[in-house]
């Protein structure tokens, strides 16, 4: 109970509560972290309490990833964009494992030219974003586009400050096409761009490229459907240039977590036929020896329900979650985990 009450405390502290079921201080399953699949983890959460009668709850914390371990082994399951280490998760005693897969795509506002139909790659990018190229009708990316009459309008690289995980594994991706961009700017969610400070957070960088002529930049895919942005082709690790869509997507997570651990590598350049090049990936964590035995059992059984029985996030939303045999082996191996087949059971009625 007094974990209960310092729960509800904190939650507060670390931005605010969203209600997931009802009643949140008798709430049994109480998960925190990424606000980027809080509205899919609120609606999961609401169809298991009419199911099961077990409450959830769910804290949208910060950006801030060092949040992790404040809330770690306080909340019965954390939601993360940055997985932990393995050291660091052998040492907090912490099972991790992909729950969400979403891509991030590169958006260009040139007046006339639809954005899917030009094609860029990392060099080229980091080309851009370097100052080396600066307007849309240079050589370098006419190259790229046979045929397009490229306007002499200058490019307005729009980066991102915001620490995000879409950040990072965007300057992954030109890291991996250019050696100059490895060398003297590297890879980071909040690095120092080349060209000045990045917008505040994804959605500003969205509002920005929206209203600004010549405007380039990257954005998770949830926000081309919400800011009406187009998107352009990316060349992918075969060497292919393909558009980003959900089913792309989906194929490109199910290829990353297909890997026996893919929290140790980065979800960039997944090797397939007509993969999508950039991918983002949100993790939970949960404790393997759990203080709370009876709450972390209902996690699981939360977790199990929904990947069983709840339908996908909607596919404009180009959110994916993964599949639940992809995370029963983690789950089976907390300490104290009943078997549950995927049917919801109500409280107190057993398993």
């Amino acid at each position: 109970m007094i974990r209960k009450f310092f729960r509800a405390g904190l939650a507060f502290c670390l931005g605010g509560l969203v209600l997931i079921g009802s009643q949140p201080a008798l709430a049994n399953v109480e998960a925190a972290g990424s606000p980027l699949v809080a509205s899919t983890l609120r609606q999961w959460g609401a169809e298991f309490t009419r199911a099961s009668g077990i409450r959830t709850s769910y804290v949208n914390s910060l950006e801030d990833v060092s949040t992790t371990e404040l809330f770690v082994g306080i909340y019965d399951l954390a939601v993360v964009e940055f997985p932990v280490a393995e050291f660091r998760l052998s040492k907090l005693g912490l099972l991790q494992f992909p729950l969400f897969g979403f891509g991030v795509a590169v958006v260009a506002n040139v007046p006339g030219l639809p954005s899917e139909s030009l094609r860029f790659n990392g060099n080229v990018l980091a080309a851009i974003y370097m100052g080396q190229i600066t307007h849309w009708d240079d050589p370098k990316i006419a190259a790229l586009n046979p045929g397009i009459n490229l306007p002499h309008l200058d490019i307005v690289p729009v980066a991102q400050s915001d620490g995000s995980i879409t950040t990072l594994n965007f300057t992954r991706y030109l890291a991996a096409g250019s050696a100059s961009w490895r060398q003297k700017v590297g890879i980071g969610s909040g690095l120092i761009w080349p060209l000045g400070d990045g917008e505040k957070d994804s959605v500003a960088a969205a509002q920005t490229l929206k209203a600004t002529d010549g405007a380039i930049g990257f954005q998770p895919m949830m926000n081309l459907a919400r800011f009406d942005l187009g998107a352009t082709q990316l060349q992918n690790k075969q060497g292919d240039y393909v558009t980003i869509t959900s089913d792309r997507v989906a194929q490109t997570f199910r290829a990353f977590v297909s890997h026996k651990r893919p929290d140790l590598i980065a979800p960039v350049n997944v090797p397939g036929s007509g993969l999508w090049p950039i991918l983002a990936v949100v993790y939970g964590q949960m404790k393997q020896v759990p203080e709370d035995i009876p709450d972390a059992m209902e996690t699981v059984q939360f977790l199990t329900w929904t990947l069983k029985n709840m339908p996908k996030p909607d596919a404009s939303l180009g959110m994916v979650p993964v599949a639940y045999d992809i995370v029963a082996p983690t789950l089976n191996s907390i300490q104290g985990k009943k078997t549950y087949d995927g049917r919801a059971v109500k409280k107190g009625g057993g398993s």
